[in-house]
C-alpha cells in the first residue's frame, strides 16, 4: 500500500471529483484545497504514474510519500538517505527540491537544504548536482528537460500538510507544453464559437467513463455538439473510439481535420472515429452502439456574448436552450444512451451563479437522473468543497461572462 499526493488544480472541487473517477472516497485519506492524499494498493512506477497523469486534466502533479510526520532538523538526513538509496548507483545524483506550504523564510530554508545536501552527499563520495535556480522551486520545463520522470534524476517535495511535514518524490507532472501543442497546433481552430479546453475535455471524459483504471463497458465516446473535436481528440489519446457530429458543416469538417492530425501526430493508428454533420436532436447511432456509449459534450451555451445579458435576454435564452435539450435528451433516451456528461451555461451575478432553470425537472421527466459528484458523508467531511446550489460542479473564471456547469446524467 502506497500513499500519494495529488497536487490539485485551481478548481479543486472538480479536481477531486475527477480523482474519484479512478478511486473510491475512502481511498482519499486527507484533502484540502491544494492537496489530496490518496492511498493506492498497487505500487506504480514513475512511467505508469506519468501515463496516468497524462490523461487527468485536473491534477498538476502526483508525488509519492516516502516519509511523514518529520521534524524540521531531520529533513536533510531523510532526503540524503533517500537519494543515496534510490539514485546512488547513477554516475551523478541529479535532484531538485520543492517547498510547499512551509512559511515563513522558505527561501532561507531552501538555500540551507540545497547547500547541506550537496555538501553531505559529496562528503560520502557521491557526485551530485541540484537543479534549483537560486531558492526557487523547480519549474515544469526543467522537470521534463532533465528527465526527472525517469531514473536519471528526481524531484523531492517538502510539504507541510495538515500541520505535518511530509517528504515525497514527484512521479509525474502535467505537461503544459503538450496541452498547448494540441490546442494551438491543430489545423482547425475557431475562437469565435468558444472552445472547450483540452483539460476540461479530459475531466469530463473521466467523469463519464468512471474508469477505476479500466473502461467499464464503454465502447464509444459520443459528442453530438462536437465543434472542432476537442472531446474526440482527447478520447483518442485515452485509447477510446469516438463518434462526433455538429449541426455546422464548417465545424464537423474541422473536427475531421483535427482528428486526422492527432492520429498522425501521436501515431494512433488503432483508433477509429466517425464525424458527420447532424443536428443533435436527430442523433443517429444504432441502438446496440448507443447502449455501450457515453455522451461527453460541450452543450450549446447560447450565442457569443461580450456583455452579461439582462433578465429578459437571460430568460429568452434559457427557454431556447431548454427546448433544444428537451428534444435532445428525449432522443438520447429513445436510443438508450446510459450516461451523459454535459456542460450547461451558467452566469455569475453578485457572487451567485444563475443556472439553467427547469433543466433538472425536464431531465427527470424524460427518465434520467442527475448524479452527485460526492456522497453526503464526503461533503460533510470536507465542507470546503464548492458545488452549485443543486450540487453540480462549476467551471469558470472571474473574467468569464458565461461559465460552465458540469452535469453528469444517467439512466434510472
Amino acid at each position: 500500500m502506497s500513499r500519494y499526493f495529488f497536487h490539485l488544480g485551481r478548481l479543486y472541487s472538480i479536481s477531486t471529483a475527477e480523482i474519484l473517477s479512478f478511486f473510491n472516497e475512502e481511498d482519499i485519506k486527507t484533502l484540502n484545497e491544494k492537496l489530496a492524499v490518496v492511498e493506492i494498493e498497487k505500487n506504480f512506477t514513475k512511467h505508469e504514474i506519468q501515463n496516468l497523469l497524462d490523461r487527468i486534466g485536473g491534477t498538476i502533479k502526483i508525488s509519492k510519500i516516502f516519509a511523514e510526520n518529520i521534524e524540521i532538523p531531520d529533513i536533510n538526513e531523510k532526503i540524503k538517505e533517500y537519494l543515496i538509496r534510490n539514485y546512488g548507483n547513477n554516475p551523478k545524483i541529479i535532484f531538485g527540491i520543492n517547498i510547499i506550504n512551509l512559511n515563513p523564510n522558505s527561501g532561507v530554508f531552501m538555500e540551507n537544504i540545497l547547500k547541506n545536501l550537496k555538501k553531505d552527499l559529496q562528503k560520502e563520495g557521491f557526485s551530485c548536482r541540484y537543479l534549483n535556480k537560486g531558492t526557487k522551486n523547480i519549474e515544469i520545463p526543467i522537470y521534463f528537460k532533465e528527465k526527472l520522470f525517469s531514473d536519471k534524476g528526481t524531484e523531492i517535495n517538502i510539504i507541510k500538510n495538515d500541520n505535518k511535514i511530509y517528504l515525497s518524490e514527484s512521479q509525474g507532472v502535467q505537461d503544459i507544453d503538450e496541452y498547448s501543442k494540441r490546442d494551438f497546433s491543430k489545423p482547425f481552430r475557431d475562437p469565435t464559437t468558444g472552445m472547450l479546453p483540452p483539460k476540461l475535455a479530459q475531466i469530463m471524459i473521466n467523469l463519464g467513463i468512471n474508469s477505476k483504471f479500466k473502461i467499464q463497458n464503454s465502447k464509444f465516446i459520443v459528442d453530438p455538439f462536437c465543434g472542432s473535436g476537442t472531446v474526440l481528440m482527447e478520447a483518442a489519446l485515452m485509447g477510446l473510439d469516438s463518434i462526433g457530429s455538429d449541426i455546422s458543416s464548417v465545424q464537423s469538417n474541422g473536427a475531421i481535420l483535427n482528428m486526422q492530425w492527432i492520429k498522425n501526430y501521436f501515431n494512433l493508428s488503432n483508433i477509429s472515429f466517425d464525424v458527420n454533420t447532424k443536428d443533435a436532436r436527430n442523433l443517429q447511432i444504432d441502438r446496440k452502439t448507443a447502449k455501450t456509449s457515453v455522451i461527453v459534450t460541450e452543450g450549446y451555451l447560447g450565442p457569443p456574448r461580450k456583455f452579461a445579458p439582462d433578465k429578459t435576454e437571460m430568460d429568452r435564452s434559457n427557454n431556447q436552450i431548454l427546448l433544444l435539450y428537451k428534444n435532445f435528451f428525449g432522443r438520447c433516451q429513445e436510443l438508450g444512451i446510459p450516461k451523459i456528461v454535459i456542460t450547461l451555461p451558467v452566469f455569475r451575478k453578485d457572487r451567485e451563479y444563475i443556472l439553467l432553470k427547469g433543466f433538472f425537472e425536464m431531465v427527470k421527466k424524460i427518465g434520467y437522473e442527475i448524479q452527485n459528484p460526492f456522497s453526503e458523508s464526503f461533503l460533510q467531511k470536507y465542507k470546503f468543497l464548492k458545488l452549485s446550489k443543486r450540487n453540480t460542479l462549476i467551471y469558470d473564471r472571474e473574467d468569464q461572462i458565461v461559465g460552465r456547469e458540469i452535469v453528469v446524467i444517467s439512466n434510472r
